[in-house]
């Protein structure tokens, strides 16, 4: 049975630089004189179950709440992502036919699932300042949290 290893590394000056030397090494001793496949693809830090869990367990639930009191009906938690994908990243939803079953599909831009850390967390502010227009105050995780997260 083939194992896969996978070694996180960077390249400099068309070098080879793992970022653990001892399984660098280790790996190139175990696999000497042997054939061996290396796939390359770059990696990229998505974003944390923290900034996941600010967005979906603190963020979404407080507009929800605004809105069910601003706007008099309930809305749902997907609805108010949808809107803040609109509004922010600027998807596209358009009502489509599959086998004669209607659905919404969404345009193919940059979704917050495959975000980087960083860009998560300015999607995060972005979502922050655009509800603070309509006049509600979502404070930052760290204040929300403190040292919890």
């Amino acid at each position: 049975m083939a194992q896969e290893m996978i070694i996180p590394i960077r390249f400099s000056g068309r070098k080879i630089v793992p970022y653990n030397r001892e399984v660098w090494e280790a790996t190139l001793a175990r696999f000497e004189d042997k054939n061996a496949l290396i796939t390359v693809k770059e990696y990229h830090n998505h974003r944390s179950l923290k900034q996941n869990a600010f967005y979906w367990g603190f963020i979404i639930p407080l507009i929800k709440e605004f809105l069910d009191e601003y706007i008099g009906e309930p809305i749902t938690k997907d609805d108010i992502h949808s809107y803040n994908l609109k509004q922010i990243l600027g998807d596209d939803f358009m009502v489509k036919e599959v086998l004669s079953v209607p659905i919404i599909s969404r345009s193919e831009g940059k979704t917050p699932s495959k975000m980087n850390s960083k860009e998560f967390g300015i999607f995060i502010a972005s979502v922050q300042k655009m509800w603070a227009e309509y006049g509600l105050y979502i404070p930052d995780r760290d204040s929300y949290y403190g040292n919890l997260i």
